[in-house]
């Protein structure tokens, strides 16, 4: 019984690390969005369509290596589901792209850091997931922080667009995961990962065709950027975090993500000079405070196994 419980508590722990790990590679989207220095559009065809085809190997190794058939034999209505989450994702990259291109990367990442309390919306309504009284408590402290934000804006400009576009990308996110966890429930991670990617990357390709999107002809650091989002917040990031799933309550996993302004402004300070105003570092406390309270079983329940957390988490 004792090794039972050791394995679980190391298999929980392993599931826990693969979540920051997820995090920290989330958390540099914005940074290598305003490196590539290239239209929102051009980034997300080519990050989407190298991903979809690293997916599409993965996918093809994991049929043959357990002897099954490409295409899982899933519902219609799981087709549906991981075509809708598909183009919310979509819809998310392209809000995000603007958003990190038209105001400072901390406050694209802090008020994008939102989207749990619109998960945990669309989670309660569709899913009827648990909604715990902590998750309420880490809402307003972060909502807290936007609005001390928010409040470094007087008028109307490109980086007040850069805000909201920051913020509607926090609605399509949380639309993404809710609606990928249904999907999920039929289709393994690597055929959902693959298929919503392509579509992706497909609807990439129309809306850019329809702006005249110039697609090739950019400097190498560019691509290697793109690279730099294929590897880490779309393979690193977004394909632990639908896999994990599975394994964590869909609002502790979004709350969780409020970590993501304070590394990527991190970066943002050492690599782009961004410096941190005041409204930003008192929006980092809403957030550090946020995070400790979602954390608070974690920190104070001394006898608490790994295996409990799962499901309460």
């Amino acid at each position: 019984m004792q090794t039972v419980i050791i394995g679980h508590n190391f298999k929980n722990l392993g599931h826990l690390l693969l979540f920051f790990i997820a995090i920290l590679s989330l958390s540099q989207s914005a940074n290598l969005v305003r490196a590539a220095a290239a239209p929102a559009l051009m980034i997300g065809f080519w990050r989407l369509l190298g991903a979809a085809f690293l997916m599409l190997g993965l996918r093809f190794w994991n049929s043959k290596k357990n002897g099954q058939s490409f295409f899982e034999p899933v519902s219609k209505s799981a087709w549906s589901w991981a075509f809708l989450s598909g183009s919310f994702f979509f819809l998310h990259l392209w809000t995000f792209f603007y958003a990190a291109q038209n105001t400072s990367i901390a406050n694209c990442m802090v008020i994008f850091a939102t989207n749990p309390i619109f998960t945990a919306l669309v989670a309660w309504l569709l899913l009827k997931d648990r909604f715990e009284k902590r998750y309420a408590v880490a809402f307003v402290l972060a909502f807290s922080g936007v609005a001390a934000l928010a409040s470094d804006r007087l008028a109307w400009d490109t980086a007040r667009s850069g805000d909201l576009s920051a913020l509607v990308s926090a609605v399509f996110i949380a639309l993404y995961m809710v609606t990928g966890k249904r999907a999920r429930l039929e289709m393994s991670n690597d055929q959902f990962s693959w298929v919503i990617y392509i579509w992706t990357a497909v609807l990439f390709l129309v809306a850019g065709t329809f702006q005249q999107t110039q697609w090739l002809g950019y400097p190498t650091f560019t691509w290697w950027a793109i690279l730099g989002t294929i590897l880490f917040p779309t393979l690193l990031g977004h394909v632990l975090m639908t896999h994990l799933l599975k394994h964590f309550n869909i609002n502790w996993m979004s709350c969780g993500k409020l970590l993501e302004p304070a590394l990527s402004s991190a970066v943002a300070f050492l690599v782009f000079d961004e410096k941190l105003k005041i409204q930003t570092l008192i929006a980092f406390g809403f957030t550090v405070a946020a995070v400790f309270v979602l954390f608070w079983p974690l920190l104070f329940r001394k006898s608490a196994p790994l295996q409990e957390l799962e499901t309460e988490l």
